[in-house]
């Protein structure tokens, strides 16, 4: 027995499609669709490439999951675990869509980011959830040619200062009080990993190691950190300050305080 925790999400989020399904499947993963076999395969490649992309630069692990991509009426989006629902005017734009290719990237990424740690450990939110939301970023960004990665942070960032100011969401919801990352517990993860820190203070955070790192030293930085059987926030810390430094006051700034300083902005 388990039990859903939703934290913020809407009902008329919580949704279910039973339809008459053709599929097309590899090593896997299986696309469910109704007419439209080319996105299909286009949803197969693009989860072909994920998946040898994610062992290579991430972690060399065999994902014996079995992902879900379902093609869902109007309003279907919707993500969780292995399965993946997109409405059909997406799933028939697929090759034309980053959207839908981000959301199959962060959900396809989840497994190889797994690394033991404490549920009590100030950084279990940044690892479970704030991990996936960089990481879709990076992996697009290697395996998609017209994926601009400071393009989307740059939108990233609008929206985090905006929630900032306003405390809303972009659909005008009141969001939790924001608080520092390594504040947020792990019965909070639902109400701030779709709307707020884990999906944008803590993706910003990502990538201004990667900034500071630059692409090379970044990319080993990411296999020694993916190489890691457990972690915690000591282990965290040392292994970013190995790489850089003189970064300590700013890792500090990023994870203990909510403040976003000048140098900052992107």
């Amino acid at each position: 027995m388990a039990e859903w925790k939703p934290g913020m999400v809407d009902i008329f989020e919580v949704q279910c499609t039973a339809r008459k399904y053709k599929v097309l499947e590899k090593d896997g993963i299986s696309v469910y669709y109704l007419n439209n076999k080319e996105q299909a395969g286009n949803i197969l490649d693009f989860s072909m490439k994920l998946k040898g992309f994610c062992y290579e630069k991430l972690r060399a692990y065999d994902d014996n999951r079995h992902l879900f991509v379902m093609e869902m009426p109007r309003f279907g989006d919707i993500s969780s675990g292995n399965v993946i629902g997109m409405q059909s005017a997406r799933f028939s734009n697929f090759d034309k869509s980053m959207s839908s290719k981000a959301t199959i990237t962060h959900e396809f990424v989840h497994p190889y980011l797994s690394i033991q740690v404490s549920m009590d450990s100030p950084i279990y939110a940044l690892v479970v959830e704030g991990f996936p939301s960089f990481f879709q970023t990076y992996v697009l960004a290697g395996i998609t040619d017209d994926y601009v990665p400071e393009e989307a942070m740059r939108k990233v960032e609008d929206n985090y200062l905006q929630k900032k100011r306003t405390g809303l969401n972009s659909r005008g919801r009141k969001l939790p009080e924001e608080k520092p990352v390594y504040e947020i517990t792990a019965d909070e993860i639902g109400m701030y990993k779709d709307n707020f820190i884990l999906s944008d203070r803590v993706w910003l955070f990502m990538f201004d190691l990667w900034q500071h790192m630059g692409d090379g030293k970044f990319e080993v930085f990411v296999r020694d950190l993916f190489s890691l059987d457990s972690i915690d926030q000591r282990i965290f810390e040392e292994l970013i300050i190995d790489y850089l430094p003189a970064y300590g006051d700013r890792l500090d700034t990023w994870l203990k305080t909510t403040e976003y300083r000048e140098d900052f902005l992107l």
